[in-house]
């Protein structure tokens, strides 16, 4: 999986085709990109993951774990992955599993 992060990252990218399989070539205008440890230097992506948050890094494990042949990108416009809201909290999803069923708490 490629994460990719850095301060106007959006800005920097343009993604150049979307076709119906949801395949997305990433082209790069600007030197100043950093690429993960384990990225690799393909441009051409299976599946491309929008927003470093909670939401956004469970989406491309799950989605890697899954289906371990995706090409699986993760773009974050910051520096660092869940910088906003999800490092503000204590990064814990409320799903209600642990209130009765139907009970106010579990909704």
């Amino acid at each position: 999986m490629l994460v990719l992060m850095k301060n106007d990252a959006f800005r920097l990218l343009t993604v150049s085709r979307i076709s119906s399989d949801f395949r997305a070539n990433i082209l790069s205008r600007s030197r100043g990109i950093a690429w993960s440890a384990t990225g690799s230097a393909t441009s051409e992506f299976d599946v491309v993951v929008v927003g470093g948050g909670v939401i956004g890094c469970s989406t491309a494990r799950q989605l890697k774990i899954n289906n371990p042949e995706l090409k699986v990108a993760l773009l974050e416009k910051e520096d660092h992955l869940a910088f906003h809201q999800s490092g503000h909290n204590s990064g814990v999803l409320h799903a209600g599993i642990y209130y009765a069923p139907g009970s106010l708490k579990a909704k």
